[in-house]
């Protein structure tokens, strides 16, 4: 059985067998945010293999508006007990691909690193992971450029001074998400994987929007990513 399984059993087993009504809840809760998460995994793989959202809302025995609304585009559901982890670790390939979202928003002339560039950044860092789900949609750093979108807050670009890193409010927000997507994912670092993942969260954000200038589905991409296998643990 693996460590996964497992962990699983021992929770159930705590959640009905313990004598200890408080340790039962505890178990519970956990074991709840678990059933989530690996509901949510095997939504993005239905989807990547072709299910309609009619087909997943009969499979989860609710509505075809209650499945959208429960998993497309909807944060990680929080965990009052996530299973412990090392700290998360921020990968070479993840800084560089930041490091280059910087040189991407100076080169177009803008004061600050919008989301867009991060994914220009993504494009330029040639992970093997999440570049490749962008290839396969035959997205190109060129026709990214040309197609650069800004992030939208209320139909207009954010307006905000210039932070001391240089990188926008909402920029800031997609490098913490990335952190919620590793750890929801129960890996132990942040790849470009992850940034990719918090970039297309939003559709008002750059990136999805440059996306979609392109006639890119956002949430099709975050399908393909999470459906991928994990990296393996060291």
């Amino acid at each position: 059985m693996a460590t996964g399984d497992r962990q699983l059993g021992e929770l159930l087993r705590r959640a009905v067998s313990t004598d200890d009504p408080d340790d039962a809840l505890r178990a519970i809760t956990v074991l709840r945010g678990e059933l989530d998460r690996l509901e949510r995994d095997a939504v993005s793989c239905a989807r990547v293999a072709g299910s309609s959202w009619s087909s997943i809302a009969d499979a989860l025995s609710i509505t075809r508006q209650a499945a959208q609304k429960r998993h497309r585009g909807a944060t990680p559901a929080p965990n009052a007990a996530p299973a412990p982890m090392r700290t998360v670790l921020v990968t070479a390939p993840a800084r560089m691909a930041v490091r280059l979202g910087r040189q991407e928003a100076r080169a177009m002339g803008a004061d600050l690193v919008g989301s867009e560039h991060l994914l220009l950044g993504i494009l330029r860092s040639g992970d093997a992971r999440a570049v490749k789900v962008l290839e396969d949609m035959n997205v190109t750093l060129d026709d990214a450029r040309a197609a650069a979108q800004p992030t939208l807050v209320g139909g207009q670009p954010p307006a905000e001074p210039p932070g001391k890193d240089g990188i926008s409010s909402y920029a800031r927000s997609v490098l913490e998400q990335s952190l919620r997507e590793a750890v929801a994912r129960g890996e132990g670092y942040i790849g470009v994987e992850h940034l990719l993942l918090a970039l297309l969260r939003e559709d008002a954000g750059g990136a999805a929007r440059t996306l979609h200038e392109l006639g890119i589905d956002a949430e099709v991409v975050r399908e393909r990513l999470a459906c991928m296998p994990r990296m393996p643990k060291s």
